[in-house]
């Protein structure tokens, strides 16, 4: 595309009918683990026959296809750690952005004449009952003859539904409308924290992934002291090894910044642009679960047409994901968030649901948060510390095997006890249960 059809502006964040999109749905995982798969696949089948000695050709093969496939994935960490947008509808015009944060296409509004999206998909696609939704923007027409539209992928959107949002939000820009009608006040705003039982659970999954992370990392460092003596079939074990050290280590830091840390950070926000959520993606698709991290999705009011709870009840099965909901939007595609993080009660899921319906039915509900910040007491400060020693301790061959059974006897115990035990509010939420509020001193 020529350079001079493009504009060249910064997007004004700070006003309020600017809508973003960010680069929350990239599923990296999956491409992560396609790439481990291949590289334990080569693995397994360029082992040589027993009592051979592997060559060194067949380990740089390997090493070749590690290296090559951490270059290849190595936006995954820029997108992780800064959180770019996509794209942005700002009064000035539309920006899109491609990896590192980089701006790939910008316009203003008086150079669009039309915004919309189709659909494009492979035999393969089509087999599967998929399709990838298309960017399609067609440019005014000044007088040098048609103008062909623009397809563009943008990738990281939600497939369609989120594609769709773009593209009407900036067709109401084109048409010379607000694409968010402001229903309530500039000031007004509602958030929803994790709900404290989230700290019990947080402390058995603690330990459960504690005790594999040590003893993986515990071999890593043993393979660690022979390396400048290593062999090439030593450094076909490693490979797999350090790979899964790291997403082992990844996986107990995860949990435990989302259940112990970062407690004030609110996983929804509703405000007069709109519904802000933190997800994250879950193996089931199309299902994003709220989890820590920062306000990364924003559905603007005009896009939602009703909100439902339990939209999918299947989705409860084994007792997990037991809390969702259902958004419907304007066109009746259906989204569900699944709200886990907000406690396994209905109260604040339903709370959550009740303020998106009064909002879409044109009432403005209280801005007082109906449960406020967790905090963690000091018996689950203590039974986090336990459990890590007795990691460290079993993994340091300072205690007997058969010692598990007996934790882990004990950490199901413990959560058979309630979980006002390991955590409370900052403050009685309103209505609460006496066993919630605070008992008046003496």
């Amino acid at each position: 595309m020529p350079d001079e059809t493009q504009s060249h502006f910064a997007p004004d964040l700070a006003n309020p009918q600017t809508l973003v999109w960010r680069n929350r749905q990239v599923d990296y995982r999956s491409g992560i683990a396609a790439s481990l798969f291949i590289l334990i696949f080569l693995w397994l089948s360029l082992l040589p026959p027993a009592g051979v000695q592997q060559s060194w050709r067949t380990a740089g093969v390997l090493l070749t296809v590690f290296l090559t496939a951490l270059i290849y994935w190595r936006h995954a960490v820029y997108d992780f750690f800064c959180d770019p947008p996509l794209a942005i509808c700002d009064p000035q015009g539309l920006t899109l952005y491609g990896y590192y944060g980089k701006i790939s296409h910008q316009w203003r509004w008086d150079a669009l004449e039309q915004v919309t999206i189709s659909y494009d998909a492979t035999p393969f696609e089509e087999l599967l009952e998929s399709s990838h939704a298309i960017l399609c923007i067609t440019l005014r027409n000044t007088g040098d003859g048609y103008l062909p539209p623009l397809k563009l992928h943008v990738d990281g959107l939600d497939g369609a539904s989120e594609l769709n949002a773009l593209a009407i939000a900036a067709q109401r820009y084109i048409d010379g409308a607000l694409p968010v009608p402001v229903t309530l006040p500039t000031d007004w705003q509602r958030d929803w924290y994790k709900y404290p039982d989230l700290v019990q659970r947080g402390n058995l999954n603690h330990f459960w992934l504690l005790l594999p992370q040590l003893l993986l990392l515990k071999m890593t460092i043993a393979a660690g002291k022979h390396l400048h003596a290593a062999t090439a079939d030593d450094i076909v074990f490693y490979i797999p090894l350090w790979c899964l050290t790291a997403i082992a280590t990844i996986a107990v830091c995860l949990n435990i910044r989302h259940n112990f840390f970062q407690r004030t950070q609110p996983l929804a926000r509703a405000d007069c642009h709109g519904l802000h959520l933190a997800l994250r993606r879950t193996p089931i698709r199309g299902m994003p679960l709220l989890f820590t991290g920062p306000l990364n999705t924003h559905i603007p009011w005009q896009e939602m047409r009703k909100c439902v709870k339990h939209l999918s009840p299947n989705l409860s099965w084994g007792g997990n994901y037991t809390q969702h909901i259902g958004l419907i939007s304007r066109d009746g595609q259906h989204r569900i968030i699944i709200t886990e993080c907000l406690g396994k009660n209905d109260a604040p899921t339903e709370d959550l649901c009740v303020t998106i319906r009064a909002i879409l039915d044109g009432t403005v509900p209280p801005a007082a948060s109906s449960y406020p910040p967790l905090r963690v007491r000091p018996f689950a400060w203590y039974l986090f510390a336990a459990n890590t020693g007795y990691a460290f301790a079993l993994c340091g061959s300072l205690l007997p095997i058969w010692t598990v059974c007996i934790a882990a006897f004990a950490n199901l115990v413990i959560l058979a006890l309630p979980w006002q035990w390991q955590a409370e509010f900052s403050a009685p939420p309103p209505d609460a249960p006496p066993l919630m509020q605070e008992k008046p001193r003496a």
